[in-house]
């Protein structure tokens, strides 16, 4: 009887002890679960956003923008190359030979109508002022003698031959006098300065146009002939496209058509221009005539005559809604787009703590470096960007048509350069979130 009755307290101690040790690891096991929500929630980060600092934003050189409006459908496709009109192109030449004294431009420079290039010297310069200045000396003879022959001859105290040949002396001297000033107007100098006695042994070189120093033929020291060229300068501002268009498009094209067009082999933002005039005759080998087309905007100083050019001449005015190709990124056979937004906040849960301080575990201290990171990261943050689904649709000119899956403000800030940056920066984002996790 007495062992049996102390089975049953042993059974009864052993009952309590697993009561006792299944309670409390229910207890830890629920703290535990609850530090890991905790964690979870802590952790958890918007999934469709990417953060940079003001400092990436300018070494990207990103560009923020919205959509436009562009005719990427019905167009012709033409090629061309960038030219001037002829009397927006000189050469210049010298009406006398010399030699080159001196030269004030060098090639790409700048010059304004009448601005000298360089000086010329030659013993004929001064031979041309000695024999206007005699000339000039012989006619005012000539003249005098002319008048008073003709006071005679009125007296009838000469006779009317003697008259005639101091009449024709007179005409023939007055005509030389005119050459000769002519000839020194022509070479720049003063036929008043040379009648003044005034004389130079060499003359300037001067920009007939307002343009750029395109070639210069000579250096210092050369031997000029009269009518060889010298200098060639180029006003740019009226610098157009000359576009080649088939003979079975001829009837696609007309004046006033719109026409986008990049320069051949670069990555140059596209230019407008406006067709203006089309030429009357085919070209003999490619059997196509030539658009002429007035490019439109302040951006012809970094064009150049002779640059090749690829272009599409807008046939009609219906428009897509389109973005530079630097503002869309691919994944596979995804498209994507990025909106700044407001960057989102996410608060940690309250810990709340009941009996005894406790020192901090590993896991804690972790979470707790962690959580100060991100802080300091948001902190730095000066701009968030949306990552948003699209559909890529027709595309031309450095530009594509974007086809919304929902529905995107009409003030949206996109990103319109750099799409590429941010959706690197966001794969490694979420890489490393996940390596997080696993640690």
């Amino acid at each position: 009887m007495k062992t049996f009755i102390n089975n049953i307290r042993i059974l009864f101690l052993i009952s309590l002890i697993s009561f006792i040790l299944g309670g409390c690891g229910q207890s830890n096991e629920s703290e535990n679960m609850e530090d890991e929500k905790e964690g979870e929630s802590h952790d958890e980060s918007p999934s469709d956003q990417v953060e940079i600092s003001e400092e990436q934003f300018k070494t990207v050189a990103m560009q923020l923008g919205g959509f436009e409006q562009k005719n990427l459908g019905n167009t012709l496709k033409v090629n061309g190359v960038l030219e001037v009109p002829p009397q927006n192109k000189a050469t210049v030449t010298s009406y006398i030979g010399g030699i080159i004294k001196s030269i004030s431009v060098i090639q790409g420079d700048y010059v304004k109508k009448g601005q000298t290039l360089a000086t010329l010297e030659h013993p004929e310069i001064f031979q041309l002022q000695q024999d206007y200045a005699a000339a000039k000396s012989a006619l005012i003879y000539q003249e005098k003698e002319y008048e008073r022959q003709k006071q005679l001859l009125n007296e009838n105290v000469v006779a009317v031959k003697r008259f005639q040949q101091v009449e024709a002396d007179y005409k023939t001297q007055k005509a030389l006098v005119k050459s000769l000033q002519g000839r020194l107007q022509l070479i720049g100098i003063s036929p008043e300065a040379v009648e003044n006695g005034s004389m130079t042994s060499s003359i300037s070189i001067k920009s007939p146009i307002n343009g750029y120093v395109d070639r210069i033929e000579v250096n210092t020291g050369s031997s000029v002939d009269p009518a060889k060229p010298i200098f060639t300068i180029t006003d740019n501002s009226y610098i157009h496209a000359d576009l080649q268009v088939y003979e079975k498009d001829l009837m696609k094209v007309k004046t006033g058509q719109k026409v986008y067009f990049t320069l051949a082999n670069t990555e140059s933002e596209p230019f407008e221009a406006v067709i203006f005039a089309e030429s009357k005759s085919f070209e003999t080998n490619s059997k196509s005539i030539t658009v002429h087309a007035e490019i439109k905007g302040n951006t012809k100083k970094e064009l150049k005559p002779g640059m090749y050019v690829n272009g599409r001449i807008v046939l009609d005015n219906k428009t897509v809604k389109a973005l530079p190709n630097d503002a869309i990124a691919s994944e596979g056979d995804l498209r994507y787009i990025f909106i700044r937004t407001e960057p989102e906040h996410h608060e940690g849960k309250e810990e709340v703590h009941s009996g005894k301080e406790t020192e901090n575990t590993e896991k804690e201290k972790h979470a707790e470096h962690k959580g100060e990171k991100e802080e300091h990261e948001h902190a730095e943050a000066a701009y968030t960007f949306k990552k948003v689904e699209v559909r890529a649709g027709l595309s031309d000119a450095g530009y594509t048509e974007v086809i919304s899956l929902k529905e995107i403000p009409a003030d949206a800030q996109i990103v319109t350069k750099g799409a590429y940056y941010l959706s690197a920066q966001f794969k490694k984002n979420q890489s490393g979130g996940e390596e997080e996790h696993g640690h």
